[in-house]
């Protein structure tokens, strides 16, 4: 008796943009076809009962899937690379966070920095006119390095996160750090507490100078 890949509990995997995707039943192929148009008959799918990847207009899939005509200048879609021939299944948690940990402690770092250079300490009655431009440009400077870090640790991190079988979020959310962290966390199925951490430090450091200027008043 051969295997039944129409029964709807059969899980699929299949290749969008070189990341396997899965497991999605037929019904959520379905939807990624018609709202998002991942799928044409040339992508590459597996499943279970099958000896390798093969093109989806090979499999039982081209039966549930409504495509246009191709047309006559369409051209025959090359086999999967060796790299594609078993479906990437990483288990939730085993993606590389080496990145993501420098990113906190990047955080950390620039935050001392930054409290560092700012006055800390001295009361605003203290400060002059040329010292609050001197302190406003160094911050200026300092928030551009960070920006600069968070880009190229981020940039890095997405590669892993792809290597690894998930898609990254968009490299615009290092614009605001938190979101990328957390999606993150959620699309890898991991417990978000580089995300957490990442929130505890900036709000730490925000009280603590926030707390000393309010005592050097007094002083």
């Amino acid at each position: 008796m051969g295997y039944n890949y129409n029964k709807s509990s059969a899980l699929w995997y299949y290749i969008y943009q070189d990341v396997t995707k899965g497991p999605v039943t037929i019904e959520q192929m379905q939807k990624d076809y018609y709202i998002h148009r991942e799928l044409h008959p040339g992508t590459m799918v597996w499943t279970e009962g099958f000896p390798d990847w093969r093109p989806l207009s090979s499999s039982e899939l081209i039966h549930h899937i409504m495509f246009p005509a191709p047309s006559s200048s369409a051209q025959s879609v090359p086999f999967a690379p060796p790299y594609m021939r078993r479906p990437v299944q990483t288990p939730k948690g085993n993606v590389n966070n080496v990145y993501i940990w420098v990113i906190v402690g990047v955080t950390a770092l620039m935050g001392l920095i930054g409290l560092l250079i700012s006055g800390f300490g001295y009361p605003y009655s203290y400060i002059s006119m040329a010292m609050m431009m001197t302190i406003l440009g160094k911050s200026f400077l300092l928030a551009i390095v960070h920006l600069a870090l968070n880009i190229l640790f981020c940039s890095l991190d997405r590669n892993e996160v792809r290597r690894a079988g998930y898609q990254p979020p968009s490299l615009w959310w290092v614009l605001i750090m938190p979101v990328y962290l957390f999606i993150r966390a959620y699309r890898t199925g991991q417990f978000p507490l580089y995300a957490i951490l990442y929130l505890v430090i900036n709000f730490g450091l925000y009280f603590i100078s926030s707390f000393i200027y309010t005592i050097s008043e007094f002083i």
